[in-house]
């Protein structure tokens, strides 16, 4: 899928290893993101994530398993405002979305960009932001073209470098207003694919 050389291992699949567990620990002990709650939903969360069926994790890692990055996709639903939206993705979404007259928006099922960060540790062979981004989205175009939909979508930090890099990657708001989760504010991003 991606042009940069690298494997991307699903983390059930590697769990199904018999020294899976050993094995994604070794793997993960390297990594650092600049983010504390992403760092942690890998090293803590993921695998229970995983066996909730909650989301699916995937690992970027270069030929000789060095962790570059990794990312977390989940199925959500997402409310999105008919303001934001074309006339051409107007008639595009109504497709397979609920319309809610009483918000003016339309409903419907979107795959989450629940996590996603590479690896910042100094001795770690790099991945350019943009690259593991590439990745991300082909791994979701991968899931629409088998399922359907057309919307992906990311919750962010309202960090200006984030938020302008999301951007450039085709992202755009979902809604003015932040969202609370855990005492942070977020912001919602979305893009169609």
């Amino acid at each position: 899928m991606p042009s940069f050389q690298c494997i991307v291992c699903r983390l059930d699949m590697l769990l199904s290893d018999v020294d899976g567990d050993k094995i994604f620990s070794a793997i993960t002990n390297s990594f650092s993101s600049k983010n504390a709650d992403v760092e942690h939903f890998l090293k803590n969360s993921a695998i229970q994530s995983m066996r909730l069926h909650q989301s699916s994790t995937y690992l970027v890692m270069s030929k000789d398993f060095d962790l570059l990055g990794y990312f977390t996709l989940a199925l959500k639903v997402v409310r999105i405002d008919k303001s934001l939206l074309s006339n051409k993705e107007t008639v595009k979404l109504q497709r397979f979305s609920l319309p809610d007259a009483n918000n003016n928006s339309f409903i419907m099922p979107a795959i989450l960009i629940a996590q996603v960060s590479k690896n910042f540790r100094k001795k770690t062979l790099s991945i350019k932001g943009c690259q593991l981004m590439d990745i991300v989205l082909s791994y979701v175009r991968s899931i629409q073209s088998q399922v359907g939909g057309l919307i992906t979508f990311l919750e962010c930090e309202p960090v200006k470098k984030l938020v302008e890099f999301y951007k450039s990657q085709g992202f755009r708001f979902l809604s003015e207003k932040t969202i609370s989760k855990t005492d942070k504010e977020l912001l919602q991003m979305y893009r169609l694919i």
